[in-house]
């Protein structure tokens, strides 16, 4: 073996035994205690994967279950191969494109693996001044405000909070379902058109009411994001707050002529 094994590999991976009487192939047996040890921290972004001839060593397998682990983790979207040098653990954050216009459909269109998002809460109520300026609406004017969390092959990754006009879109969460993207029924039923985006991001802290939804340690490091969503003519359609699990995501920046 390699030395990287001795270096790098936990002692509890090397004496791992398959369950030969398991429904579960040997191979999926394999990729699951990498994904254990991908999860656990015991590889990091950029690390070498073991060989395949290690793996044959380590497990107890015919090169063709190695090859089959192996590639199992490639379609995850846990490693990468590299001709001629071997196989790297990618990074296990998600990417979330800070400038994208879409919403948690497009979030889940560029993701690698199970996106969903739950419907938390909804409240209709009337606008506090900060929730009035938000929308360019009069202070007491009615509103709609819905809670989800999205969550990535069922992690959590985002709690959001949006806010609506109840006089500009009436009835437009009341028969909501989880799957339903907000933007397409903004577009269908209200003639209504994303044009633009102004987000905020900053950081702030996990309370105990959030740390319970996203399954996080109180105190964990979140994105705070402030997101105000305007049409062709400039006009407010929704204001959104969004909480981001930091450890779980990769907040990127783009932007092309």
């Amino acid at each position: 073996m390699g030395d990287h094994l001795a270096l790098d590999t936990p002692t509890d991976m090397l004496s791992f035994k398959l369950d030969s009487v398991s429904s579960i192939p040997l191979y999926s047996q394999i990729t699951n205690h990498f994904l254990a040890a991908i999860n656990e921290g015991h590889f990091r972004e950029g690390d070498k994967l073991p060989t395949e001839q290690e793996i044959c060593g380590m497990f107890g397998v015919s090169r063709i279950t190695a090859r089959k682990a192996v590639q199992e983790l490639a379609d995850l979207g846990k490693v990468e191969r590299k001709q001629g040098k071997g196989t790297f653990i990618l990074s296990s954050k998600v990417s979330m494109y800070a400038m994208a216009l879409d919403g948690f459909g497009g979030f889940a269109a560029h993701s690698m693996g199970f996106t969903q998002t739950r419907i938390i809460s909804k409240r209709f109520g009337h606008a506090t001044q900060k929730e009035a300026l938000w929308l360019g609406v009069k202070p007491g004017s009615p509103i709609q405000e819905l809670m989800r969390i999205l969550t990535l092959d069922g992690i959590p990754i985002m709690l959001d909070r949006a806010l609506y006009s109840q006089e500009r879109f009436p009835e437009l969460i009341d028969d909501l379902q989880d799957s339903d993207s907000t933007y397409q029924r903004l577009a269908e039923r209200y003639h209504c058109i994303i044009h633009a985006i102004d987000k905020e991001v900053s950081y702030t802290l996990i309370r105990p009411e959030e740390a319970d939804i996203l399954q996080c340690s109180v105190g964990e490091p979140l994105y705070f994001i402030n997101k105000s969503v305007m049409d062709k003519q400039g006009e407010v359609i929704h204001h959104a707050i969004s909480l981001v699990v930091a450890s779980r995501v990769k907040l990127t920046f783009s932007y092309s002529r």
